[in-house]
């Protein structure tokens, strides 16, 4: 899409563009979503989803995990982007302090002081921070490493990169949960060290919260799964059985002393791995204060009175993970369906959530410089394509209206030519011909008219009346056969009786003031007589 290409999807807390965001988490055995609406600086809860991974006889596992996918993004709807958050227990986390605030500046530092700290080559893993402590004074902040070795993010990126989705950022479990925590409505006002018993299906994640800070995290080898097949090992039962068992009844007591027995034991050895992990956090953290309270997630549903009997060995208050209060979240709406956040969805909700302090945590960061040259490629190609298009909408938008021009300019030429036609006899076709001849028309026609228009001081009429006066034609016997009148001279052509006549008509001629004789006729059988207007007649004339 051009606007992802171009514009930045955010600025600061403010999104541009209205986006959907599904939240995935991806387990062994499903596929759990939350899918979200992001628009401004509001986020809308719109549904949850959870799809089963059934494998068919003969299906590969990637093969099984797509077609999950799949069916899914055919739910959730394929437009949504997705927001993938893995599992603790294939990540490491390194605390640093870094005499920077700045993110760009953190992260432009943070391979170079990261690499001094971790087992592995710093090309072969991938990693981004969140900040956990900003010092203003000393201009420094302490910072949360989640890091991932890269083939183990890519066992999760290739079966979505076979699926027609776009993927948009990667987290870990530990930051999709301290968002929330960071955002709940209760927890953000807690000052107190907190303990986040986190109880998985293959592993369990503790999390030490000190005023608000993330300090440190361990992942522990044992879940629910684990729990479900050391009891059944003991009991001579099917893991299924006491799954169902601890899931529709929690950790209540049963007629099955054994299992009763057994339920104890294992829950015993939780709890012996989550104080050891304490006791380690305080053996290394010199600034490490005792716990006052536990909030416990377990994957799934809640498992009942298991709070409570988590509360009876740590002697402290322990409770679920309250997720009916993140809906009164100011930012947070949600569709009227909606009236409370299920326990399962807990993490694909904080993977897809936007406006908490870990959302721009993504391990994708690390793989920057390749998704800026596919970017800067796309842009390129995007650019060209948008030039052309720019170029060709300009090039046929003139050649429209030259078109169009070039009929209204035929249109007026024929209404031009028909109007001369009707007003001035013109049969020429081409307009310019048919304007210069009349022109040419309407210039003699000027002409001849201008001489009897009521603006000459003198009429060629005075001058016929003159000669008309002057000239005593029954008396010569005159015969006029031409008379030529202009502007300047009057030609006479004709005869008289005979010479005496002749000798009159030159006198009657010379008798008049309005002109004088230019030419004195010699033949009274035909002549040809030249009378000039006399200036001051002519510039009357004019």
């Amino acid at each position: 899409m051009i606007k992802n290409i171009f514009l930045p999807e955010r600025i600061g807390n403010h999104f541009i563009f209205s986006e959907n965001y599904l939240g995935l988490e991806i387990t062994k055995s499903t596929l759990i979503g939350t899918k979200i609406n992001v628009s401004g600086t509001r986020a809308t809860l719109l549904d949850f989803y959870h799809e089963p991974i059934t494998k068919s006889e003969n299906e590969e596992n990637e093969q099984t995990l797509i077609k999950s996918l799949q069916n899914l993004l055919k739910a959730a709807g394929k437009s949504s982007q997705i927001k993938l958050t893995l599992p603790n227990n294939i990540a490491i986390f390194k605390e640093l302090t870094l005499p920077f605030i700045d993110e760009e500046q953190i992260r432009q530092i943070l391979p170079f002081k990261l690499e001094a700290h971790i087992p592995f080559p710093i090309n072969t893993i991938a990693f981004d921070f969140v900040k956990t402590k900003v010092n203003q004074e000393k201009k420094e902040s302490t910072i949360l490493v989640g890091i991932v070795q890269k083939k183990n993010l890519e066992s999760y990126l290739i079966p979505l990169k076979k699926t027609p989705v776009l993927l948009s950022s990667v987290t870990i479990d530990l930051f999709s949960l301290y968002g929330l925590y960071r955002v709940h409505p209760e927890y953000s006002r807690l000052n107190e060290s907190v303990g986040i018993i986190d109880i998985g299906f293959q592993s369990s994640t503790i999390a030490y919260i000190n005023n608000q800070q993330l300090l440190t995290s361990r992942s522990i080898n044992v879940g629910l799964n684990t729990l479900a097949k050391n009891i059944a090992t003991k009991t001579k039962k099917t893991i299924e059985d006491i799954l169902e068992q601890l899931v529709r009844f929690g950790i209540a007591q049963t007629d099955d002393s054994v299992y009763n027995k057994a339920l104890e034991q294992e829950i015993h050895n939780i709890y012996s791995q989550i104080q050891f992990t304490l006791n380690a956090f305080s053996a290394q953290m010199p600034t490490y204060e005792p716990i006052k309270r536990f909030i416990l997630i377990t994957r799934g549903t809640q498992i009942k009175e298991f709070d409570k009997k988590l509360e009876q060995l740590f002697t402290l208050p322990v409770e679920y993970f309250n997720t009916h209060a993140l809906l009164n979240i100011a930012s947070l709406k949600t569709k009227s369906h909606i009236s409370s956040i299920p326990l399962i969805n807990i993490l694909s909700f904080g993977a897809a959530y936007p406006f908490s302090p870990t959302s721009s945590f993504d391990l994708l960061q690390s793989q920057e410089i390749e998704q800026e040259k596919t970017k800067l490629e796309h842009q390129l190609v995007v650019t060209f394509v948008l030039i052309i298009l720019f170029l060709g909408t300009l090039i046929g938008f003139g050649i429209f209206q030259r078109t169009q021009l070039r009929k209204k300019i035929n249109n007026a030429k024929r209404s031009a030519l028909n109007q001369l036609r009707s007003e001035i006899d013109v049969t020429d076709s081409n307009l310019t011909t048919a304007v210069a001849n009349a022109k040419t028309k309407l210039s003699d026609t000027e002409a001849i008219w201008a001489g009897f228009s009521e603006s000459s001081r003198y009429s060629p009429l005075k001058y016929l009346a003159e000669l008309s006066t002057k000239i005593d034609r029954p008396g010569i016997g005159l015969d006029l056969k031409k008379l030529v009148l202009t502007k300047k001279s009057i030609s006479l052509i004709g005869q008289v009786r005979d010479y005496p006549a002749l000798k009159t008509l030159e006198e009657e001629l010379t008798d008049s003031k309005l002109f004088k004789l230019v030419t004195t006729p010699q033949d009274f059988k035909l002549f040809t007589i030249k009378l000039a207007i006399t200036a001051e007649e002519e510039e009357a004339y004019e």
